[in-house]
Formats: structure tokens, sequence, C-alpha cells
């Protein structure tokens, strides 16, 4: 007999559902996450992840904004908020204690922190009287020995105010603090965030260690699971096997994150104003919408499928 003619073949799958075309799917998933996360960590700015302009001596600090698409009017706004630093080269030690006039500065690292570059950090009263390297290697999780390294090419702010139409001196920086862009005033906002928790910010205060081991581990082995279903095919309808094909594209994107900064990256900001009060929902991202959706049709497909009608054998005739 032929080995095509046999019963236990199971039957090709429609061509909407073939393995190649859902695992395209996901990988679309992870292009549009890690793609607008990377946009995100370019245009827009928190007090851990600055907007570093730096080798640009002469120029204003107005023709820096608008060179990185910050017109006069949204300048103006971030000057008001003093989120706009002018920096220059620091002269940190350390192994030396923060000291009372280092309390409430920034350091500014370019890179090698192991989080989105840049990075700053600031001094708080806390901080006060400890070594400075033991200071810096609790809030970015890193090795007390690297510090001093980070430390030499790191920045601090000038004494010096700010102004919109003075140039920066040679060997000065400009940091923007805080950015947010407004697609729709008092409703949709991008915004930086990082989530060390969950999706929607779960778990955000566990210690370091535990969310990082327990996330990875958990996201990992869910993304193994959804790619050998969707491999080999026993998922039910075409809605179910895309749906899952979007959840294992939000779980990749959200692993990459995890691997490269031991947090998730965030920047889409839902909220409304009832009553003078906010009310906004956690901070998420693509890979959270393509999660969201997946389980959402999948949830509303086993709800709403339509059972067989049960068949009545018929009895024999006597």
């Amino acid at each position: 007999m032929n080995i095509l003619e046999s019963q236990d073949i199971l039957p090709a799958r429609p061509r909407h559902m073939r393995p190649a075309l859902l695992f395209g799917f996901a990988l679309l998933v992870v292009a549009g996450d890690l793609g607008t996360k990377a946009w995100a960590t370019d245009n827009l700015a928190s007090p851990v992840h600055p907007m570093l302009l730096h080798a640009a001596a002469g120029q204003s600090v107005a023709a820096l904004l608008a060179a990185r698409g910050i017109d006069g009017q949204e300048a103006q706004k971030i000057k008001d908020n003093m989120a706009l630093v002018r920096l220059q080269r620091g002269k940190w030690q350390g192994t030396a204690a923060v000291t009372a006039d280092q309390v409430g500065r920034e350091i500014v690292v370019s890179d090698g922190t192991g989080f989105a570059n840049p990075r700053a950090l600031h001094l708080r009263p806390r901080d006060l009287g400890k070594p400075l390297q033991q200071v810096i290697a609790d809030v970015w999780r890193i090795d007390p020995s690297t510090v001093q390294g980070l430390l030499e090419t790191a920045w601090q702010p000038a004494d010096e105010g700010i102004a919109l139409d003075k140039p920066l001196a040679e060997g000065q920086a400009l940091a923007v603090m805080e950015r947010q862009i407004v697609l729709i005033p008092k409703w949709f906002h991008f915004v930086y965030a990082e989530n060390p928790g969950a999706a929607f910010s779960f778990l955000s205060d566990a210690p370091p260690l535990v969310r990082h081991l327990l996330f990875t581990v958990i996201s990992s082995l869910a993304a193994l699971a959804l790619s050998w279903w969707l491999w080999k095919g026993q998922l039910g309808s075409a809605m179910s096997s895309y749906a899952l094909a979007g959840i294992l594209g939000g779980a990749v994107g959200n692993v990459v994150d995890r691997l490269h900064y031991h947090v998730v990256m965030d920047f889409i900001y839902n909220f409304i104003i009832i009553d003078g009060k906010t009310h906004g929902w956690p901070v998420y991202n693509v890979a959270d919408i393509g999660i969201t959706v997946g389980v959402i049709l999948i949830a509303g497909e086993s709800l709403f499928r339509k059972q067989p009608v049960p068949t009545v054998a018929a009895k024999p005739a006597t």
C-alpha cells in the first residue's frame, strides 16, 4: 500500500494555517515590537534614561533639540519642567563617599550599564556617606569593580544655567531628562518606561534576581511550547492559530528585552482624567498587545464556538 494512502497520515493543513505563515506572523510581531521599542529608546526620555546630545560645541540648545524633532514650543515646555540639563565631564571617584554637595546631582553615563543607554542616576539623601561605586553598583546591578571605568567618561550637571539660545561650550553636552509625545491630549501618549515585572507591571516590586529568573524562564518555556503547538498544527481554527502566533511573537519580544536589559521596555500610555484625577492603564508595548489580543481571541472563540449537535444512533429494524 502506498504510504500516502495510509489512514494514519494527517491531512495537510489549509494554506492559511501552515507553520511557515504562522511563524512568519509571529516574527512580524517580534519585529514590530523590537522596532517600536528601539524608536522609543531613541526619541523618548525619562529621569533614568535621558536623551543625551553631545559633540555639539557651538550649537545652541534650541538647534540641538530641533535636530531631534523637538520644536521651539516643546523645547520651552521641557525647559519649564526643569528637564533640560547642561552637562560637563564629571570628576567622580568610585571609592569616595557621597558628599552633601553631590546629593541632588545626576550622573549620566553613555553606555556600559547593561540597561538601555544612555543612563542617569540621581544621587539621593539616603546615599550620603556611602561609597559611590556601591551606590551605582546597587542601582544598576553591576560589578562594583567596573564602576570606576564608567565614571571616567561620565557626565555631571554644569554649574551654569540653561538657556535655549545659548550654545554649548567645548566639552559640554545636553541631557533631556523627560520627554513624551502627545498623540491625543489627555488620552494617548508615548512615554518612556521600564517594567521589571510581567505584562502591565505585574510583580514589578519583586526582588530583581527572582524577577529576572522567574519571568525569563517562564517566558522562554511558554515560547517553546507555543512554537511546538504551531509546528504540530493541532490548534483548531485559523483564528486560534494566528492568535497563538501573536502570543508567541509577544513572548519572544519581551524575552529579548529581559535577556538584554533585565527589564521590558514600555512606551504606550492610555489614561483619562475624571474629576481632576488621572485614571490610567499600565504602560505597555506592542508585545503586550500581541499577547492580550491573542488571549482575548482564543477565549472568545472558546466561549462562542458552536458545539456539534449530538447524533442519536438509529435503532436496528426488527
